[in-house]
């Protein structure tokens, strides 16, 4: 199995996290900070990084979902730290070998900068916080995708029907948890009955539409935006009052005859309608659903 490369990726399109692990590293800088850490693709000047801890936890606060991760470093030298960032190991998009990229996922100059001498312990947590739009099945998503090993095997998501499905956590490089299958693997779909203001969703409440959207990426200055939109024509009159996003994961478990049983849908974007929108039988309806991630401060 090949290292990854010790130089940083920017502006380059990324598959999946390889096989190899750990797969994410959290990175300590004593640099310059840089002023936009939006456009940041590596640190300063790193001196040190350490692997993210095997275990990530998620907890539920009644309306978020939190996922901690990180890890400890003892200091091999006296530094002042100025910047903090987590690194994530990815394979490429269009690789021919088996190397792989490093890219920066999240990068934080430190307004008071952080002095440790020799021997000094330093713990770095960072808190991803799930909720409004996306459900638990996406927290549990998140949770798999940063765990630092395969501590999550027997983790489990709903599909639409409400089942515990195991899904695939072992990121071969011929599989890992998502599916791909053609610009309409991705669902946007649309309901009409009582919606629900619960994260832990895991359907509609009734379904009349799964149209395949087009996509949109914003960048802002601490936010990235992530429009879909697409039509549908109602069948009759009625009144939308519930929208979400779905997509297929793989899954971890086989038949009898030891063949993987087929990829399966799980809602991962859920989003009731305060105001519900009246729709017409045979009139092309537009539908647009908008997610926007902040990745600005500690928000």
């Amino acid at each position: 199995m090949a290292e990854p490369y010790t130089g940083y990726q920017h502006e380059e399109v990324f598959n999946s996290v390889p096989p190899q692990l750990p797969r994410f590293y959290v990175l300590l800088g004593n640099g310059v900070p840089q002023e936009d850490p939006f456009t940041a693709y590596r640190l300063t000047n790193e001196v040190a990084r350490f692997p993210v801890a095997p275990e990530t936890q998620m907890m539920f606060n009644g309306t978020h979902f939190i996922i901690e991760l990180g890890g400890s470093w003892t200091a091999t030298l006296d530094a002042t730290i100025t910047e903090v960032g987590l690194l994530g190991i990815f394979e490429k998009f269009d690789r021919t070998d088996n190397n792989y990229v490093n890219a920066l996922l999240f990068y934080t100059p430190l307004e008071q900068p952080i002095f440790v001498v020799q021997n000094d312990t330093v713990i770095v947590t960072y808190r991803i916080v799930v909720g409004k739009f996306f459900t638990e099945n996406m927290a549990r998503v998140f949770r798999i995708i940063f765990s630092g090993d395969n501590a999550y095997s027997g983790e489990t998501v709903k599909d639409i029907t409400g089942a515990d499905i195991p899904v695939v956590v072992e990121n071969k490089p011929e599989r890992d948890i998502f599916c791909y299958g053609g610009a309409d693997v991705v669902r946007i779909v649309v309901g009409n009955g009582m919606p629900s203001q619960d994260i832990r969703v895991y359907s509609l409440s009734h379904q009349i539409a799964s149209i395949p959207p087009q996509f949109q990426y914003i960048e802002g200055t601490d936010t990235i935006q992530i429009l879909l939109y697409g039509s549908f024509i109602p069948t009759e009159n009625t009144t939308i009052t519930e929208v979400g996003v779905i997509f297929p994961v793989e899954r971890n478990d086989v038949y009898d005859d030891g063949d993987r049983k087929p990829y399966i849908y799980i809602l991962a974007v859920y989003t009731p309608l305060d105001s519900p929108i009246p729709v017409t039988a045979n009139v092309p309806t537009e539908i647009a659903v908008k997610i926007t991630i902040n990745i600005g401060g500690s928000s």
